[in-house]
C-alpha cells in the first residue's frame, strides 16, 4: 500500500514522538522569533478610516498639517470682574497637571449684552 506524503509524516511521527514534539516546539521558537524580529507596520489613520473623513486625514498627512488639541473656557460671573479670580485659579489648576504646553492669560471677552445688564439690575 502506498502513502502520501501526509501519511508518511504521521507513521513517522507515531514511531518518532520525543523527535517529533522537540522538532515542532523549535519550530514554534524559530517562527516566534523570526516573525517578531521583521516588525511590523502600522496602517496611518487616513489608512484606516473611510469616506470622506479619511480623504480629508490623508491630505492633512501629506501637507504635514499636525495641530494639537486646544481648548477654550469660558467663566462668567455676575459682578463685573468677578471672573477673574476664577480664571486665574482655573489656569493655576490646569498648568500644573504638566499636561498642557501652552496657557494663554485670561482675557475679558467683550461687552455685555443689553439683555445681561436688565437681569442683573
Amino acid at each position: 500500500m502506498r502513502h502520501n506524503l501526509a501519511a508518511r509524516v504521521g507513521i513517522w511521527s507515531a514511531h518518532h514522538r520525543k523527535t517529533a514534539i522537540v522538532g515542532w516546539l523549535l519550530f514554534v521558537v524559530l517562527a516566534t522569533v523570526g516573525g517578531s524580529s521583521v516588525g511590523m507596520i502600522e496602517m496611518t489613520e487616513s489608512e484606516g478610516g473611510a469616506g470622506d473623513s479619511a480623504r480629508a486625514q490623508k491630505i492633512l498627512e501629506d501637507a504635514d498639517l499636525e495641530s494639537p488639541a486646544g481648548e477654550l473656557v469660558l467663566v462668567s460671573s455676575r459682578t463685573e470682574g468677578g471672573w477673574k479670580a476664577t480664571a486665574a485659579e482655573l489656569t493655576r489648576t490646569v498648568a500644573a497637571t504638566g499636561e498642557t504646553t501652552r496657557i494663554e492669560p485670561p482675557q475679558a471677552g467683550g461687552r455685555r449684552s443689553e439683555e445681561r445688564e436688565r437681569e442683573l439690575r
